[in-house]
This record gives structure tokens, C-alpha cells and sequence, in this order.
């Protein structure tokens, strides 16, 4: 995601990433940054802020967005490959981002709320999805199972 903001013209220097305090994001039980910590803090230079514990709220827009897919896209979409399942994913987002609007945020879609919170007339960045199926092996690990485990991009303003 970082790495497509930087080609979007965005400096990552200037983004602060947020997480929950899940063991693929931080190790609170030792001063050794996990691969996700290394990659935002030592290549990208953005910055990586851990919610309190046991706090999901703080998260509540990512939270409502992972609601939202599971109910409008996910349950209704069933693809038959991975080619399909990004397809379709990087349709959901264009629509997602600029025509789906969100009551909680004065009807404005994610794309107005971008363009109004960092006074800018650019079109959000669209981010595509990746499998991370796809690199699990990387890591030295197994796939499990025949489902597609799917990153999606969202900017949570």
C-alpha cells in the first residue's frame, strides 16, 4: 500500500499507520520489529501507532468497511478464480470509494471526504487488492484450505 501511495505522489513519510496490536503487526514481548513494523518504519519512513488494547473502536472505520464488503460484496460474489476475485474486488473499490456514500460522515463518499480532508482536488488512490495467499510461502509457511485470503486497500480517513 505504501509503495502505491509513493507512485501515487504521496510521501510515506507523511502517513501514519494504524493497527490493532496483532501479533502480524507488532510483538509487544520483545524489542524485535516484525516484518510489517520494518517494512512501514525502516523503508517507508511513515509512521506506525498501535491502538490501546481491547479498544476496536478506534478502528471503527476500518472495522464498518470490513462489515460493509462482508455484506455487499461478499456474500453476494462468489468467483470461480483469482483473476475474477480481483476483478471484481477492484470494481467493488471504484464503487466503494466514489459513489457509495456513508451516512456517518455527512453523505460523503470516501473520495469527497479525501479530497476535503486534505483540501486537494486529486482522485483518491486506487490501491489494487492482492491475494496474500500468494506470498504466505514466502514467509516459509503453508496455505491452508482452498479459500482465497484477500487484502484489500482502504483509506480510513
Amino acid at each position: 500500500m505504501l509503495f502505491s501511495l509513493h507512485n501515487y505522489g504521496i510521501n510515506p513519510e507523511t502517513i501514519t499507520i494504524q493497527t490493532d496490536n496483532g501479533k502480524e503487526f507488532t510483538n509487544p514481548h520483545s524489542q524485535k520489529l516484525t516484518l510489517f513494523e520494518k517494512i512501514v518504519t525502516e523503508k517507508y519512513k511513515a509512521r506506525h501507532k498501535l491502538i490501546p488494547y481491547r479498544r476496536p473502536t478506534y478502528n471503527s472505520d476500518v472495522e464498518s468497511f470490513h462489515n460493509l464488503i462482508e455484506e455487499e460484496f461478499f456474500i453476494s460474489e462468489k468467483p470461480n478464480n483469482e483473476t475474477e476475485l480481483l476483478a471484481k474486488t477492484f470494481s467493488y473499490q471504484i464503487w466503494f470509494n466514489s459513489y457509495r456514500t456513508n451516512r456517518g460522515r455527512d453523505n460523503q463518499n470516501p473520495e469527497q471526504i479525501y479530497q476535503t480532508e486534505l483540501n486537494t482536488d486529486k482522485a483518491i488512490p486506487l490501491i489494487p487488492s492482492i491475494v496474500v495467499d500468494n506470498y504466505i510461502p514466502l514467509m516459509g509457511k503453508k496455505v491452508k484450505g482452498d479459500t482465497f485470503c484477500l487484502y484489500h486497500s482502504f483509506l480510513a480517513l
